[in-house]
């Protein structure tokens, strides 16, 4: 049970990353989520009490306790339950990828007796614990793929101002390819990476001004230009989203923005294909 919970607290980490609210994450971790046993969860210890052998407990204090330990065990099942679902509904989970019983509780209302109840409960949340594993393993595998894809933008709320193809270069005059597309905002605005990497350039390059390039992997690199200033440097490695550049207009620019490139095998590709 130790390590199950250990799984469930790594689950609960992956919440906060997709934005769940702590509220709903403190619900399932302070219920005591998977780990739960009758007698256990006390906040404090209760004082030792010495009664004569032949006390026994009333049967309707029992029947009151027994009806409390079942309300908070269907409280730790509907808080995973509602986490759950919420963790399938960020992620994408088809209906075959996740099958969590959508009526555990159907029995509780049925006339058997509370410590059969309290039975059936605690095997449901085992039957979760399982569930929780293997939703943590999709979410493990997911963000890897999603953290190596390039794929967003490097700006937040910036404009597109120019695309890739041929066009006339608005330094020159003249036809020219416009290997990668451009992306206007104020000077300083914040400019990310599109995905997991190790920096290849950070430095002055020519037309390109202020360069970072960030080499991808599998022959992709991402190229992100005329920067104010660099904030990586080479051989560093970097996330997803992480702040890599602020944006200016250094080198060949006629005004501050950033001028993206996608390279696959050292050749520039349309970076409409990877950005949103």
């Amino acid at each position: 049970m130790l390590r199950s919970n250990r799984r469930v607290r790594a689950l609960v980490n992956y919440t906060f990353k997709y934005g769940l609210t702590l509220s709903t994450c403190m619900a399932v971790v302070g219920a005591g989520l998977l780990g739960y046993k009758l007698g256990q969860g006390e906040a404090e210890p209760r004082p030792v009490v010495i009664v004569p052998a032949s006390y026994q407990v009333p049967e309707t204090d029992l029947i009151d306790r027994q009806n409390a330990q079942l309300g908070r065990i269907k409280a730790e099942i509907i808080a995973l339950q509602v986490l759950f679902a919420r963790l399938a509904e960020v992620a994408n989970l088809n209906d075959g990828e996740f099958d969590l019983d959508p009526d555990p509780l159907s029995f509780v209302e049925e006339p058997i007796d509370p410590a059969d109840k309290t039975s059936l409960l605690i095997e449901q949340i085992d039957h979760m614990n399982n569930e929780a594993e293997v939703l943590e393993k999709i979410f493990i595998e997911r963000r890897i793929a999603h953290d190596l894809r390039i794929s967003g933008s490097p700006l937040v709320g910036g404009t597109r101002s120019s695309g890739y193809g041929y066009r006339l270069d608005p330094v020159s005059g003249k036809q020219a390819l416009h290997r990668g597309v451009d992306f206007r905002a104020e000077v300083g605005a914040p400019i990310y990476s599109l995905a997991d990497g190790v920096v290849s350039f950070s430095g002055v390059n020519g037309d390109y001004g202020n360069l970072v390039e960030i080499d991808h992997g599998a022959g992709y690199r991402t190229r992100y230009a005329h920067n104010k200033a660099n904030l990586v440097n080479v051989g560093e490695r970097v996330n997803k989203n992480q702040m890599i550049a602020t944006l200016g207009s250094t080198g060949k620019s006629t005004g501050a923005h950033v001028h993206l490139e996608v390279r696959y095998q050292g050749r520039a590709v349309d970076p409409g294909i990877f950005i949103r």
